[in-house]
């Protein structure tokens, strides 16, 4: 009960991460997801925070769009 109101914000969040990244809000949401819940399983401490931020999504959007230029220069 207590991740809920967590589980909730992190949906808008993903969403717009997925989208300044430049990939489908889907896999913002995906990947908003599966950070927490990997490191909840994996990670033995209680006080952990991992969340998708607007920084990491810039900068995951610069490296997919140098791949896009470098895929589209071999066609």
């Amino acid at each position: 009960m207590a991740g809920l109101p967590g589980a909730i914000s992190s949906v808008p969040d993903g969403m717009a991460s997925g989208v300044l990244a430049g990939v489908s809000p889907v896999a913002g949401l995906y990947a908003s997801f599966a950070g927490p819940i990997a490191g909840g399983l994996t990670s033995s401490t209680r006080r952990m925070m991992i969340t998708t931020t607007s920084a990491a999504a810039l900068a995951a959007s610069s490296a997919i769009s140098s791949v896009r230029r470098r895929i589209a220069a071999t066609r």
